[in-house]
């Protein structure tokens, strides 16, 4: 059992079953075995599309979005906190992201590397990490283990 899951190698990754073989889920990344959820795929589908898009920078990508109309303002710590898999868009966000991701789209496209993703696919798996977010908050997080105290002999 991993996490609640089964989970068997195979030799290219790693197989993942959730909740039954309906929801087989192949993992061909080297072997890299993720929890699987929203969040996780919002982040490797960004960091795919940003890759693709030829890794522009976070100033550039800031202007990018301050060019929409209405400007979406987003800073480069935001995006860099995105890319590094540290958070999701916020709701408040979620405009200036779509926006992003559309012209990100449009750029790894020309370069013949990605196979655009329609803006609903972009707004349903987005949502899905907020909601998986939200809802980790709303639990709070599994207590860390404590440092033994020392004490004076």
């Amino acid at each position: 059992m991993y996490a609640g899951r089964r989970a068997c190698g195979i030799s290219s990754g790693w197989l993942r079953i959730r909740n039954g073989p309906a929801e087989l889920m192949a993992e061909a990344s080297g072997g890299h075995m993720g929890t699987g959820g929203a969040a996780e795929r919002f982040w490797d589908e960004f960091q795919r599309l940003h890759k693709a898009a030829g890794e522009p920078t976070l100033a550039s990508m800031v202007k990018l979005a301050g060019g929409q109309a209405p400007p979406a303002r987003v800073t480069p710590a935001t995006l860099s906190e995105w890319l590094n898999r540290k958070s999701v868009p916020s709701r408040g966000n979620s405009r200036a992201f779509l926006a992003l991701a559309a012209v990100l789209q449009a750029w790894a496209k020309a370069k013949d590397a990605y196979a655009p993703r329609p803006t609903g696919w972009w707004q349903e798996l987005l949502a899905q990490a907020q909601d998986e977010r939200r809802m980790a908050q709303k639990n709070g997080r599994p207590l860390q283990p404590r440092a033994p105290r020392l004490t004076p002999a």
